[in-house]
């Protein structure tokens, strides 16, 4: 039941980040002020056109007053955030013990379900539109980095399962995370001159450091270049792209970055054992 309640939260978060997302596209200046329209016929949407994911299923994706198809978007961002919220309380609080305090817990689970929000976000928006806006990044950059400095002074984190634990350091940890990660992708924009990678990919890699630290931002680095790969590779092989081709890389930094928020022990496990082997 809980986890059901967590998805339906999700989803609901899921919808209001779309509205995020497309307003911030459309240069609005509230992500607040005004009420939902049909971007076809603008007529105002109604509550129960707005329920996630089941209004867009029982209206087969078709707006109900002029019967123009909705975009996927919306329904796929929805059920995408429920997932995840419920992969994060999973991982968070179902699989993972703390030695901290239980407010401490409930304050890792809160930081792991906004950064999954941001992700979601900057995934979409540089999905569709190549971008990563700082209006997103900057301000998320001071609140992590805040957050986690506070949360992280003195906590270890263990996996029952493997009986893996592993001490996170203070806000020198994530500032040196910063440094990786910003600096990993400063570097290529110098040497390419802007060619290779945009200013965005540079916030979002101290973005990725001020959440994960110094050796989760390198982990999900690595995760991150390998995921794109495999996915610039599908697109060859289908037709789609050519070698050399611009890929939106702030999508696979979202990704790298969630996985190596939910499964850090694990894979750091797996780096171990394969390292002493």
């Amino acid at each position: 039941m809980m986890l059901i309640l967590i998805f339906a939260l999700g989803a609901i978060i899921g919808s209001f980040l779309n509205v995020v997302i497309l307003r911030t596209h459309s240069g609005a200046v509230s992500w607040l002020k005004g009420r939902s329209h049909c971007m076809y016929c603008h007529h105002r949407l109604e509550w129960y056109d707005l329920v996630p994911i089941l209004s867009f299923v029982s209206l087969r994706g078709q707006c109900r007053y002029c019967s123009k198809a909705i975009s996927w978007q919306y329904a796929l961002v929805e059920a995408s955030t429920g997932l995840l919220f419920v992969l994060v309380y999973t991982f968070s609080i179902g699989t993972m013990t703390l030695d901290v305090p239980t407010g401490d817990a409930l304050l890792m689970l809160v930081r792991n379900l906004l950064v999954v929000c941001v992700m979601v976000i900057l995934f979409v928006y540089d999905f569709r539109w190549q971008l990563i806006p700082d209006r997103f990044t900057l301000p998320a950059i001071l609140f992590f980095l805040i957050f986690n400095s506070f949360l992280y002074t003195s906590a270890v984190i263990c996996n029952p399962a493997t009986a893996l634990c592993y001490t996170i350091a203070g806000w020198t940890n994530y500032v040196l995370g910063a440094i990786l990660g910003g600096g990993f992708f400063l570097i290529q924009y110098v040497i390419s001159k802007g060619k290779w990678i945009g200013g965005g990919d540079i916030r979002l890699g101290v973005l990725m450091g001020v959440i994960l630290g110094l050796s989760g931002t390198a982990i999900a680095l690595f995760v991150s270049y390998m995921v794109g790969a495999l996915w610039g590779m599908s697109l060859i092989l289908a037709g789609k792209k050519k070698m050399g081709s611009a890929i939106p890389f702030g999508t696979f930094l979202s990704i790298g970055t969630v996985i190596v928020l939910l499964w850090l022990p694990q894979i750091t496990g797996l780096i171990q054992y394969y390292l002493l082997v």
